[in-house]
């Protein structure tokens, strides 16, 4: 009986025999036709013939659609799977006197997994042309000051807007598009959360980031597309977290204008009684990390001043270094250097490499929109305690602008342990600990919120 379940089991699955030699090489394709540069021709079908039997879901995407890419674009695409042979062609029929490039995506793989890792390009013309042209470009998400991977562009022909060459972004958000007759094109893309992989993801949506730019083409353009969401509205606060007694942090809901200032008097601070607080000042996120770093190096110059000032002893005996001394060194400071091991020599070139290429991603021409502003006080919050912080004329990157409100309370400050010792400074609060500077005890809050 065990010897029959297992022979039944074998003719389950005779793509995959088993015993022999295991299969880790990955399929090689053999042959794509039309072949890349063939003119007035109007094929059947583009046919990728590979070494083996390939996989129905391959490994680089959900669906066998999702791995090959017509351009330009028609009205869907019929793919069909022949175990060694993938046919493919648009829904509707070859257009005459066109230009078709035909993309594989890497990530074909057989039966076993294993992946083929190159992609495939072939260009052919229905015509008697293919025109030596291009557009290259690259496509951020503005906002986050990132590039976009894996997103389709799409490059519409302005005389007929049927028609729309498409192309993916790579690893470094760049795009290719190529072999366009020349002409006027409106280049665009919208960027998706996910990614762009799917077919769904693939469509161009204006609720997204997007962003278009027209080119005209004789021979090569270079386009660069921020994408940002088009909110017709201005700016509100998102959300407001108190930092300390003086220091508001505010997150916006969409970013600025790059030429919007910001000044005190944009924002307004009300709190109990509708007694106005005093507003010192205004930063974005960068400049008020710049300004707490700042802060930071000049009160560690103060102290180490005064450390200095209370440790340093002249010389009484006013001896002189000994010749051949470095300046300022002590003789007998002077320490041998332990010797470097071959891997930590590896892994600091490791970092040093990741370092620069970090310093050489890719990075929008134009400075990324502020998302997140920093308020500080001239008068200390109280604690428990509501407040209404408005702000007026904060445009967005279109232009426009609306008032933006957020009402907030302080925190209760709890009683103090008087049983518990004081923590080092500068360690967190906790429940019994002291109140942070600035907070003092208060009556309750009001019933509403300040007028």
């Amino acid at each position: 009986m065990a010897g029959l379940s297992q022979l039944v089991l074998a003719c389950a699955s005779p793509a995959i025999p088993p015993g022999g030699p295991v299969d880790t090489r990955a399929p090689v394709l053999l042959q794509v036709v039309p072949e890349s540069g063939a003119v007035n021709l109007t094929p059947r079908a583009v046919i990728f013939r590979f070494d083996e039997v390939v996989n129905e879901r391959p490994a680089g995407a959900q669906r066998l659609d999702d791995m090959f890419m017509i351009s330009p674009r028609g009205r869907g695409l019929d793919v069909s799977w022949d175990r060694e042979s993938i046919w493919l062609r648009p829904n509707g029929g070859w257009r005459k006197n066109a230009v078709y490039t035909v993309t594989m995506r890497p990530g074909m793989s057989d039966l076993r997994g294993n992946v083929l890792r190159e992609g495939k390009v072939v260009v052919f013309a229905t015509g008697p042309v293919i025109p030596d042209t291009r557009i290259d470009g690259r496509l951020f998400d503005w906002v986050k000051g990132t590039v976009a991977v894996n997103t389709l562009v799409e490059a519409i022909d302005r005389a007929d807007t049927t028609i729309a060459y498409v192309a993916m972004t790579d690893s470094s958000g760049a795009f290719e598009l190529r072999n366009l007759p020349p002409g006027g094109y409106v280049v665009r893309a919208s960027v998706a959360a996910g990614g762009g992989g799917s077919a769904a993801a693939r469509l161009f949506d204006r609720r997204r980031a997007w962003d278009s730019v027209g080119v005209a083409l004789a021979d090569s353009a270079v386009v660069e597309l921020l994408a940002f969401v088009h909110d017709t509205l201005g700016p509100r606060i998102g959300t407001l977290t108190i930092r300390d007694s003086v220091t508001l942090r505010l997150l916006l809901d969409q970013p600025l204008a790059l030429d919007q200032g910001l000044t005190r008097e944009q924002f307004t601070l009300v709190g109990r009684d509708s007694l106005r607080l005093a507003i010192d000042s205004v930063f974005t996120a960068a400049e008020f990390a710049a300004w707490e770093k700042a802060e930071a190096v000049a009160a560690a110059r103060r102290d180490s001043i005064a450390r200095r000032d209370t440790t340093t002893r002249p010389d009484s005996l006013g001896r002189a270094p000994p010749r051949g001394a470095p300046l300022g060194v002590r003789v007998d400071s002077a320490t041998p250097r332990a010797p470097v091991s071959a891997a930590a020599r590896r892994a600091a070139d490791s970092a040093a490499t990741a370092d620069s290429i970090r310093r050489a991603a890719p990075k929008p021409s134009k400075p990324i929109p502020v998302t997140e502003v920093v308020v500080r006080l001239g008068t200390p919050l109280v604690a428990q305690s509501a407040y209404r912080l408005s702000a007026r004329d904060l445009r967005g990157l279109l232009g426009r602008s609306r008032p933006a409100e957020r009402v907030f309370s302080t925190p209760r400050v709890a009683a103090r342990d008087s049983s518990r010792a004081p923590g080092p400074a500068g360690a967190p609060q906790v429940p019994g600990s002291k109140p942070p500077p600035g907070f003092t005890p208060s009556a309750p809050p009001p019933t509403r919120p300040p007028r």
